[in-house]
């Protein structure tokens, strides 16, 4: 199996290709999604090669081998992004280059000037970064022919971590959580003669602390008293779930992270001369309140005074932590 751990590519235009890449893939099948040749897809392509042969951005369809690929379009919510940089006084050199490996369009003095912005609290348009995905690790089940089953592992996203001390007022040394120190990995070549590609679990990293809330009310009347920080979540990856729908005993929805309708967990018998596409869209969010004084961080305390923080008794707000996805496992066939 080769191992192959280049970014996949920056997204282009796809005006003016569209009929290259037709020429080129004979058939698409998309399994839980109907947007055939859509920019996601379209976009690994480059000009057909010498011979009629078709080459991705950084990978050929290799004789005998079944490419994965792996495609992170999700993306970090604004307020997260600058809530965590907004924790350091100086822009971090790391964040900056992680920007540009996932933007190479932007420069160094761009993204510097806009880190510098959030930092000063002044207002800046995101959308400038039009990539900002969370760290993502998807861990795929290759079930061979032959009964065997190997596990392969997918990581892509920006390395963004912040680990304040909200008790201690002290921050941290600076040093990414060993959870992002994994090197990325968008490309896995399997041989050919699979029974079955299936993913088994999807994480994504909550890049800082999570304060849980407890309320406390007078045993008598009923009134809330006081609100103080029952614990710390660190940074850390936190996995995905399929939506839970109704709760028999709530009227409301239990919502969790992937939405069955989108969610295709497994493709059987892919053959020789596919490419196998994971295609993950959506967004990291986590939920926003006003914090106790023993919550709030103390060095860089955000000024409208909310942090990433949710009561303790409020479960359909935790099961909807880190965000809403959409899973796309396809086969791209030629």
């Amino acid at each position: 199996m080769r191992d192959e751990t280049s970014p996949i590519g920056t997204p282009s235009s796809v005006t003016g290709r569209l009929f290259r890449v037709a020429a080129v893939v004979g058939i698409v099948w998309v399994i839980g999604c109907s947007d055939a040749f859509n920019p996601s897809f379209l976009r690994m392509w480059e000009t057909p090669g010498a011979e009629g042969t078709s080459v991705f951005t950084g990978v050929s369809l290799p004789s005998g081998h079944i490419p994965i690929l792996f495609i992170n379009d999700a993306r970090i919510a604004d307020n997260i992004f600058r809530y965590v940089i907004q924790q350091a006084d100086t822009p971090s050199e790391d964040t900056i280059q992680e920007i540009i490996r996932l933007n190479p369009q932007l420069t160094h003095d761009t993204v510097e000037t806009i880190l510098k912005a959030i930092i000063a609290d002044q207002a800046v348009d995101l959308q400038q970064i039009e990539h900002l995905p969370p760290r993502v690790r998807i861990r795929v089940n290759v079930t061979n022919v032959d009964g065997g089953v190997q596990q392969l592992e997918f990581v892509e996203g920006l390395r963004l971590a912040r680990q304040e001390d909200s008790v201690a007022g002290t921050p941290s040394s600076g040093e990414l959580p060993l959870e992002l120190q994994q090197r990325t990995a968008t490309k896995l070549i399997p041989q050919c003669e699979l029974g079955q590609i299936a993913i088994d679990r999807i994480d994504v990293f909550v890049p800082t602390i999570l304060r849980v809330i407890h309320r406390q009310f007078d045993t008598i009347t009923g009134v809330l008293i006081d609100e103080v920080c029952a614990s710390f979540l660190l940074p850390e990856f936190d996995s995905l779930a399929l939506d839970s729908g109704l709760n028999a005993n709530e009227t409301f929805d239990q919502i969790h992270n992937l939405d069955p309708r989108f969610f295709s967990p497994a493709w059987p018998n892919p053959q020789c001369g596919g490419v196998v596409v994971i295609h993950l869209t959506g967004d990291l969010q986590l939920p926003f309140r006003p914090a106790p004084s023993d919550c709030k961080p103390v060095v860089n305390p955000p000024s409208d005074g909310f942090v990433p923080a949710y009561v303790d008794l409020d479960t359909v707000t935790q099961m909807r932590i880190p965000g809403r996805y959409r899973l796309q496992l396809s086969v791209l066939t030629h």
